[in-house]
C-alpha cells in the first residue's frame, strides 16, 4: 500500500495510478469481508462447522494482501 500511496505524490503524466474495479474490490473489499465474518460469526459459533467462517474471511484476507503485494511490488 505504501507503493500505491506514493504515486500520489508523483507528479510526471506517466506515474503508475492503480485505478479500476480490481484495484477498488481489494482494496475496498477487505474491510466488508471482515464486517460480514464477523456478522456471521454470530449466527454460526455455536454451530458444528461454525469455524469455516473466520478461517474463510482470513484465506480471503491473506490472498487479497499476497496480490496487493505481488501486484506493487
Amino acid at each position: 500500500m505504501g507503493a500505491v500511496m506514493s504515486t500520489a505524490a508523483c507528479s510526471n503524466p506517466n506515474c503508475p495510478k492503480p485505478s479500476g474495479f480490481v484495484y477498488g474490490l481489494l482494496t475496498y473489499g477487505a474491510p466488508v469481508v471482515a464486517a460480514v465474518a464477523i456478522l456471521l460469526s454470530f449466527v454460526t459459533a455455536g454451530r458444528r462447522r461454525g469455524i469455516l467462517v473466520p478461517v474463510i474471511a482470513w484465506v480471503l484476507l491473506f490472498v487479497d494482501l499476497a496480490v496487493l503485494a505481488a501486484t506493487f511490488s
